[in-house]
């Protein structure tokens, strides 16, 4: 019968069954990032570009050299902010905030240097949430509530002043799509954000009447004062429910304005077609051109107006999806404002109502650039001749759009992200991102001054139930489809040489790893008709790995894999499986042991084998020592925190004992992940690190913890110190 060890929830330093607890002790810190890429328009100032993170740190990037941009600073950040409003006259930047008060960056000239994010006196009350609908050079901010247009003098941060409050008949906002986050608000209907639409020149904006459906150009004859001159019915899209999505002013200048048509009634900005309007006389603004793309995965976020040239956008894909394929490749679009042909009959013309339902001629398009890699683009600045775009799947690219017929991709930079996985190889790690996959290769010769010396970016996202393997000069990344080689012996340059491929020559789905010295052992998830495998890999040359065997694995929806000796550990995704393979022979692994069932008893107590794989515990969660299993189960107490298993016996998984925290709730205590060595075991929650002493496998007693930033996986162990991939950087712990 197995023990139980009670922690209290959310006091990572308090002690276990009265003993006192040591505190881990940081050695080194690098910096990565954190945040959500393409979130929002890159604001370029000079060689300097600032790009906003969604949620977390923005990164600013040296674009001196347009094909290596540099990244030279990350700002601290935990706010949700992806919206820049620049103010170069008072050397600052405003920043848009969902969940608190307007932020600015002071000191753009030094912004390479210092500076940070702060909140400045907002009332919300009066002002509503921290957004801008505009920002002017002078100074002079608008936000726009419900009912009226708020000006503002933002001149200093540190005192705004309200200067007039501007009722506008019908603006009437309440009825308008909105959603509270901003993670990535040019692409999700955030109310605040598209309500009003200013040109550049601030002389002339667009406002949304009537709960969205109709549409006003207000002339501003001082910063206070505005003149409603013509208006025309919004485009509308209606679903079977009866809700309803409007069109947005995707951009304007004082002759041009590009209305946005919704695709959908989804939360999440989707556009396919688009009205262009001539406001040249705004007391009569007409519709001038109109063009539709026909493909389904079309989603264009957003447009950049030259004089004769029109950019836009393709993300191929809903916004904010949390995954990109390996199949997504993003479009840039060059229309030609000038040359007008002939327009096809719209897709949506049963579901969108316009006020004029003649066809119009529409902008020839000239270019139909494809992106090569697997891309989302979001967001974009274009700045003289350079396009800056912002890309969900990676960060910052840059176009040299000197002749637009034939824009260039010269380079780019990947910004904030979330920091996930990490395989540490002699004096490097290669810490993993969410978003894309990013890798950022960090050299941690001196464990107290870790430093990121280079890149590898493929473009896929990783497994979160995976971890990264290798051996000798390749590394194995386990990614959502495939499962990637890539060839390290050059640690600042990664280089990728191929994947591993099942017998059929095809990608492997979600697949989870280990290795030992001469084989590779992968679980493929499910696809299609092809069912769950266990597949082993001749890994002799580690860079040409050559399938060996295969083990159909009936009934899974995909396994953890940990391998131990000869032995294998296999957890099923979702939990309630679990499998013990003798591996003795790799040409013929055999299952010896099945445990298949919802629940296990332990102590005349009945534990779930669920096992929680959504964000909460995204890691492997697995630990091999001693003859036991831990596995952590990222449930909610009164269930356990982590499950203990004799598998001693080959033929038999037993339940053997538990690892509890009691009132454990709450996204901040998601139970991540677990690691053993010898006779300690490391345990990682979202927000803490605690270690344990596993002499009595059964009966862990806590020896220390570290309260820290958020993590998703407890790391790496090496020479007594604990590498940890937090979200936003590489820390380096002495264990005691």
């Amino acid at each position: 019968m197995g023990s139980h060890v009670l922690v209290a929830a959310g006091l990572c330093l308090a002690a276990a069954a009265g003993a006192e607890v040591s505190r881990l002790e940081q050695v080194g810190l690098c910096y990565t990032g954190f945040g959500v890429p393409g979130s929002g328009r890159p604001f370029v100032f000079g060689d300097t570009v600032l790009v906003n993170a969604g949620e977390g740190y923005p990164t600013v990037i040296d674009a001196s050299d347009k094909r290596q941009p540099r990244i030279v600073r990350y700002i601290p950040s935990w706010y949700f902010t992806s919206i820049i409003y620049p103010l170069p006259a008072r050397d600052l930047a405003y920043l848009s905030s969902s969940r608190g008060k307007l932020l600015v960056v002071k000191g753009l000239s030094t912004l390479r240097e210092r500076g940070e994010m702060k909140e400045i006196p907002w009332d919300a009350a009066k002002w509503g949430r921290a957004f801008l609908a505009g920002l002017r050079p002078d100074g002079i901010g608008y936000t726009a509530t419900t009912k009226e247009i708020v000006a503002l003098d933002l001149n200093d941060p540190e005192q705004p002043k309200e200067l007039a409050r501007i009722p506008v008949t019908r603006l009437k906002g309440e009825g308008m799509p909105t959603v509270p986050e901003d993670h990535a608000v040019g692409t999700t209907l955030v109310r605040e954000g598209y309500q009003l639409t200013f040109c550049p020149d601030h002389r002339l904006s667009a406002a949304i009447l009537d709960g969205g459906r109709r549409v006003a150009l207000l002339e501003w004859k001082s910063p206070t004062e505005p003149l409603v001159r013509g208006e025309f019915a919004n485009v509308e899209v209606t679903d079977k429910a009866g809700a309803s999505a409007f069109g947005r002013v995707l951009a304007m200048d004082k002759e041009r304005l590009v209305l946005g048509h919704p695709a959908s009634t989804s939360q999440y900005w989707q556009c396919r077609e688009l009205t262009f309007y001539d406001i040249r006389e705004p007391d009569k603004p007409k519709r001038s051109a109109h063009i539709a793309f026909n493909e389904s995965g079309t989603h264009i976020r957003d447009l950049a107006l030259a004089a004769r040239y029109v950019f836009l956008a393709d993300g191929r894909n809903i916004a904010s999806g949390h995954c990109v394929s390996r199949n997504q490749h993003s479009r840039l679009y060059v229309l030609d404002a000038q040359q007008l042909v002939a327009s096809e009959a719209r897709t949506q013309a049963d579901s969108t109502k316009l006020e004029d339902a003649k066809l119009l001629p529409s902008p020839k398009v000239v270019v139909a650039f494809e992106d090569p890699m697997p891309t989302e683009y979001s967001q974009m600045s274009l700045v003289g001749d350079t396009l800056y775009m912002n890309d969900y799947n990676y960060g910052l690219w840059l176009f040299d759009v000197r002749d637009p017929l034939k824009p260039a991709k010269l380079g780019g930079a990947p910004t904030s992200a979330e920091g996930h996985w990490l395989y540490l190889k002699g004096d490097h790690a290669f810490m993993a991102h969410t978003f894309g996959g990013t890798i950022h290769v960090i050299s941690v010769a001196d464990p107290a001054k870790p430093k990121t010396i280079g890149y590898y970016w493929d473009g896929q996202w990783l497994n979160y139930k995976a971890r990264i393997r290798g051996k000798g000069q390749a590394m194995y990344l386990p990614q959502e489809d495939g499962l990637a080689v890539v060839d390290i012996a050059e640690p600042s340059r990664p280089w990728r040489v191929g994947e591993l491929l099942d017998a059929d020559g095809q990608p492997l789905h979600a697949p989870s790893l280990d290795v030992s010295d001469a084989h590779a052992f992968v679980a493929a998830a499910p696809r299609g008709k092809t069912p769950c495998r266990l597949l082993v890999y001749d890994i002799a040359a580690p860079l040409q790995p050559r399938l060996l065997s295969r083990v159909a694995l009936d009934g899974g929806k995909g396994f953890r894999v940990l391998r131990a000796g000869q032995m294998l550990y296999l957890v099923g995704y979702g939990g309630k499986r679990l499998l013990a393979v003798d591996a003795t022979d790799p040409n013929r692994p055999r299952i010896t042991a099945d445990l298949d069932a919802a629940e296990v008893e332990i102590g005349g107590r009945k534990h779930s084998l669920e096992l929680k794989d959504g964000g909460g515990n995204g890691a492997p969660g697995l630990a091999f020592s001693r003859g036991h299993l831990f596995a952590t189960t990222a449930l909610e107490a009164p269930n356990a925190y982590v499950l203990i298993f004799d598998v001693r016996d080959p033929a038999s998984i037993r339940a053997v004992g538990s690892l509890e925290v009691a009132e454990r709730k709450g996204w901040q205590y998601f139970a991540c992940d677990v690691l053993a060595e010898g006779n300690r075991l490391v345990l990682g929650d979202y927000g803490c690190e605690e270690v344990y002493d596993i002499t009595e496998p059964t009966a862990p007693k806590r020896l220390a913890a570290y309260r820290r930033s958020y993590a998703w996986q407890a790391g790496v162990i090496r020479d007594g110190l604990l590498f940890v991939p937090k979200l936003d950087g590489l820390e380096v712990l002495r264990l005691p």
